[in-house]
């Protein structure tokens, strides 16, 4: 149950990591502490396209991606209605102008890719040297990716923070629900070809939590 709660807090916060500034570095940085918060009780993933990778690895059971996605949509939920309360408006996601649904599509599987290696890496390749800078590696490679990414896809790879912010922002006559199959398939399909990837490059992977 911790597990679950941990993913609670930390999809609430990362909501407000990425509502209450513009500043996508600012925001990274704060993305550092959450997952050094959640990291040796969850993983700190706090994103189904994450949890998917670690199931498309077959380290994680399928009843336990479910109670993750679970978490994490309610924290996201949580999240949105929060900032919704504290500044009138939540988190409203929509590609750049001149991006074409297979461009902004492509840039949210692509980099979805790279950040679910990115934790695979980092928690079933572990040693003594990453255990202490796992949230350092993991915070700012999300945050460079989000300020070479969101750009062009107006995204944030995460598929249950994509879900609630749409439908807070359906409520307040907003349309960004439209670019939502983009948000939500991306970002999965890239969990899932990370998983794949993880399991034909290295072939010896550290037990996770549910398994100790």
């Amino acid at each position: 149950m911790k597990r679950y709660i941990t993913e609670l807090i930390g999809s609430f916060f990362l909501v407000l990591a990425l509502g209450l500034t513009g500043n996508l570095l600012a925001s990274g940085l704060m993305i550092v502490s959450i997952i050094y918060f959640g990291g040796q009780l969850s993983g700190a993933h706090y994103n189904p396209a994450v949890s998917l990778a670690f199931w498309a690895t077959r380290k994680m059971p399928a009843g336990e991606f479910w109670a993750y996605l679970s978490s994490q949509v309610a924290g996201t939920l949580v999240g949105c209605l929060f900032l919704f309360y504290l500044a009138g408006t939540t988190l409203q996601f929509s590609p750049a102008d001149d991006s074409s649904p297979a461009l902004y599509a492509s840039v949210e599987l692509l980099f979805a890719v790279i950040l679910a290696m990115v934790y695979l890496i980092v928690f079933l390749t572990r040693d003594s040297s990453k255990d202490r800078l796992f949230g350092l590696v993991a915070g700012l490679s999300y945050a460079g990716l989000l300020m070479v990414g969101q750009p062009v896809s107006g995204g944030v790879f995460n598929p249950a923070l994509a879900a609630t912010s749409s439908i807070i922002d359906l409520f307040s006559q907003g349309d960004s629900w439209v670019y939502l199959p983009a948000y939500l398939l991306g970002p999965l399909a890239g969990g899932v070809i990370a998983g794949l990837l993880f399991n034909s490059l290295y072939q010896k992977a550290e037990p996770l939590l549910w398994e100790e």
